[in-house]
């Protein structure tokens, strides 16, 4: 009765081959918190600590966590817990730097209160990552077009001219396409004639089609897809800022 012993308590990823009989254990880095919000006026919960906009957590890096939405002018702080003033809150640097400057801290307690500051409403884009505690700040401009790539989609993995999406005439940010797929995978390429562009992939290759959220890959890697088992007509809807996407048999 042999046992394969543990050492350190953590997260770990074991990986074992069945045919070689070989076993590996990698202990990976723990995320200091799997929960984060955002507070402030800039935010549609305004300064309500009781109740702050939850962001998300990257399914894929925990240590990543993104919060798209419409902000007004005004300031942001990121806490870690809801409810009280006092809790640790991630800050940058100084109070009201420019959101260009990438550097984030932890502050124990609250104190001293720095805050970031949206001087342009509009909709933004914002990724916090707390293994190299920065924060990308992005105001972001809809992609005008958007096309379906894969052996899915009408065109194949045809990359110089793939099956076009149709834009929602009264939201630049919504993209569909209603019609035939086949068995097989697509992804969504932000431009023609380049597998080194950004794609629009789901979190987790071949991730279950009743899954919404999808996620904006830069330079096409990893390169996940989704992947359709049962050929038909459907109806696929994509949010490009709220990074959703509804995938419907007809």
């Amino acid at each position: 009765d042999d046992k394969f012993v543990i050492s350190e308590t953590g997260i770990y990823k074991i990986s074992m081959n069945l045919v070689d009989l070989t076993i590996s254990f990698t202990k990976l880095d723990q995320t200091p918190y799997n929960q984060l919000w955002i507070v402030g006026e800039a935010t549609p919960n305004g300064w309500n600590i009781d109740k702050p906009n939850q962001m998300v957590q990257d399914s894929s890096d925990p240590f990543v966590f993104t919060y798209n939405e419409i902000l007004k002018t005004g300031e942001f702080k990121i806490p870690t817990s809801t409810g009280n003033w006092v809790t640790d809150f991630y800050m940058p640097l100084t109070d009201h730097p420019d959101i260009s400057v990438t550097s984030v801290q932890l502050v124990k307690g609250g104190s001293p209160d720095y805050k970031w500051n949206i001087t342009e409403a509009g909709p933004y884009k914002n990724t916090l990552d707390l293994r190299s505690k920065t924060i990308a700040i992005r105001k972001f401009t809809p992609y005008t077009k958007l096309w379906m790539v894969g052996d899915a989609t009408p065109a194949g993995w045809n990359i110089t001219s793939p099956t076009e999406m149709v834009v929602d005439p009264s939201n630049p940010f919504v993209f569909t396409y209603e019609g035939a797929l086949t068995a097989g995978e697509f992804k969504i390429p932000t431009t023609t004639g380049d597998w080194g562009a950004d794609f629009f992939m789901p979190v987790e290759n071949h991730q279950d089609l009743s899954i919404t959220k999808m996620k904006f890959v830069k330079g096409g890697s990893p390169d996940n897809k989704w992947q359709i088992t049962t050929a038909g007509n459907y109806k696929i809807t994509i949010n490009q800022f709220y990074e959703t996407v509804l995938i419907e048999k007809r």
